[in-house]
């Protein structure tokens, strides 16, 4: 369908929707800070594609579906404190950075324990995906959404990647024949369903004088994400005060009072939010750790937990895809274990066991066939065909490979698009990776809020292994529902 419609366009009507829909970016605040003019502020436009990119409309419909109770399987595991210790005890071995995070998980378990489970969290998950190409006896091709990660710290994108992005497309694509593609593209509610857990997070908390502090990098360049959900919770409830505060510059701020509330320049914090502290380079010094050691054992609410944020590692990953997993946490719904499960590509351990050493060896003769996942966040860290083959040969006999997974290498479709950045348009062909949001409040096992809140849609080209929306290698787009 897509591809039908761009072939009838001009190659002047083109350039003309290159240049109006790159101007509504900018216009609209879909931009970002230009790295390399930090710390003076030049924008650019965010990555974005001249049109809609076509994704299965069931299997979207299904991934949207089921997010509530990935929510809920996220959130009950991380409070399985024998589990997520045992899973996570051979990476920590290996890992000091995730060595410092189970060792803070441990006093968070104190500080639980100590107050009956009465603890407040906030969880903004990022469930993403790519959509597998399978051909069946008779050539038939079909597509099906397969989960590559899960996000549960800093999930970015979900304020301004949503309703200006929809905006964009409702407005440039107007006339025929791109008219048509609108009807098939789904409402995206990221603005302001994640910003609306915030602020009942806030209410939560119980105070009105408390403020949301967003816990921030220097020389942030997504800055239009942050400040857009800010603006979003003042819109839902202007009694809500948001502070934005770099973490490196807050660290001789912070303090607890006697009764467990945390304060950050002497104002009560409701709500710690954090963009930031999900990457070794986030910890230069022992006052950092420090730091955020003080911030979880606080009454304030986490976003995320400690527990949450171990929760969405790699690890957890390939253990979750293990017989009777899903099943122990979703209180034996069959139904919901099984459409979680269907979305699973193939994960793998690299224990110095004997299936960990036949996977090493499968990866080494096939690295085309799959992605060597570390324990990180933030992107770029994953390792595929050469690369892979190198590491793999290089740790084989080392415990050091105890701290990567091995994950199937998902063969997606490709369409045709235009990728818009710094203004100039190009066509290429494009894969689609869709995160679907979701937002969870809780009181110790308990849910008080669980919801999906949006989705991200972005694409990379076919010629890249993995694309990134700050790094230039993606961008962002909508799902076109076929």
């Amino acid at each position: 369908m897509l591809e039908g419609i761009i072939s009838e366009l001009t190659e002047s009507r083109i350039n003309k929707l290159i240049t109006d829909t790159a101007d509504f970016a900018v216009t609209n605040g879909v931009v970002m800070l230009a790295a390399k003019h930090l710390p003076l502020k030049r924008y650019r436009n965010i990555p974005i594609t001249l049109f809609p990119s076509p994704i299965p409309k069931e299997e979207y419909q299904k991934i949207v579906r089921i997010q509530p109770m990935i929510n809920k399987l996220m959130h009950l595991i991380s409070q399985d404190s024998k589990f997520m210790c045992s899973v996570m005890e051979s990476v920590a071995e290996v890992d000091d950075f995730i060595k410092r995070f189970l060792d803070i998980y441990h006093k968070h378990l104190v500080y639980c324990d100590d107050h009956q489970n009465d603890v407040l969290t906030l969880g903004i998950f990022r469930s993403d995906y790519m959509f597998g190409r399978e051909v069946d006896e008779l050539g038939t091709v079909t597509e099906r959404a397969m989960q590559t990660e899960i996000n549960t710290v800093s999930s970015g994108m979900g304020s301004i990647g949503s309703k200006k992005i929809d905006e964009m497309y409702n407005t440039m694509l107007k006339e025929s024949p791109t008219s048509s593609l609108l009807e098939r593209i789904p409402a995206n509610v990221g603005n302001p369903e994640i910003g609306r857990g915030l602020a009942l997070a806030w209410r939560e908390y119980g105070s009105e004088k408390a403020v949301i502090v967003f816990f921030v990098m220097e020389n942030e360049t997504n800055i239009s994400d942050h400040r857009t959900l800010e603006f979003n919770i003042y819109a839902i409830n202007p009694q809500i005060i948001v502070r934005r505060k770099i973490y490196d510059q807050i660290l001789d701020k912070v303090r607890t009072g006697e009764d467990g509330r945390l304060f950050v320049e002497d104002e009560e914090v409701a709500v710690a939010y954090f963009r930031t502290c999900y990457a070794p380079r986030h910890f230069p010094s022992e006052q950092h750790w420090d730091v955020r050691e003080k911030i979880e054992l606080s009454r304030a609410i986490k976003s995320p937990s400690i527990a949450h944020h171990i929760v969405g590692s790699k690890k957890i990953q390939e253990v979750l895809g293990r017989p009777g997993i899903l099943e122990k946490y979703l209180d034996g719904d069959l139904v919901a274990a099984t459409d979680i499960r269907t979305c699973f590509a193939g994960v793998y351990s690299l224990e110095m066991n004997e299936e960990g050493d036949r996977m090493v060896h499968k990866a080494i003769e096939n690295p085309d066939k799959y992605v060597l996942k570390p324990q990180r966040e933030g992107g770029g860290n994953n390792l595929y065909g050469a690369e892979l083959r190198m590491k793999l040969i290089q740790m084989r006999k080392t415990e050091e490979r105890c701290g990567y997974i091995l994950m199937d290498k998902i063969v997606a479709s490709s369409y045709p698009n235009y990728m818009i950045m710094d203004c100039v348009g190009k066509k290429d062909l494009v894969i689609s990776e869709l995160g679907i949001f979701g937002v969870c409040l809780t009181r110790g096992n308990t849910l008080i809020e669980n919801y999906a809140s949006g989705h991200l849609h972005r694409v990379k080209s076919s010629e890249v292994d993995e694309g990134g929306i700050m790094s230039g290698t993606g961008a962002v787009t909508s799902p076109l529902l076929i």
